[in-house]
């Protein structure tokens, strides 16, 4: 019989809204309900700012892409699309600045 072990430990001071696992690798992305999305993997842990020019944009949902090489980020009224680099999958999360590319041209829901 194998046995669990504690890997990583994350405290937020905001209660987690949202998690996802990515379907194509051992990556977690979640979310606060802040401009923030979470990145962890077992090499580590990151925090990427989405760089929306609207600072009301708090994330409230997180799901990854089938293909595993996009998140969809959706707050109250809009959704962006965001891409982690190659390096996030390729050597674990690095400087958290460098792992996400967002589409800014968010689209607003109606």
């Amino acid at each position: 019989m194998s046995t669990l072990e504690l890997s990583n430990l994350l405290v937020h001071f905001n209660p987690v809204k949202s998690v996802a696992w990515s379907p194509k690798s051992p990556h977690l992305a979640f979310c606060t309900g802040t401009a923030q999305v979470f990145l962890w993997s077992r090499e580590g842990a990151s925090v990427c700012t989405i760089p929306i020019e609207a600072k009301e944009f708090a994330v409230q949902r997180v799901a990854w892409n089938p293909n595993g090489k996009s998140l969809i980020l959706v707050d109250k009224l809009r959704l962006t699309i965001a891409c982690p680099q190659p390096e996030f999958f390729a050597q674990g999360i690095s400087a958290p600045e460098e792992n996400l590319a967002v589409d800014n041209d968010d689209i607003k829901f109606e």
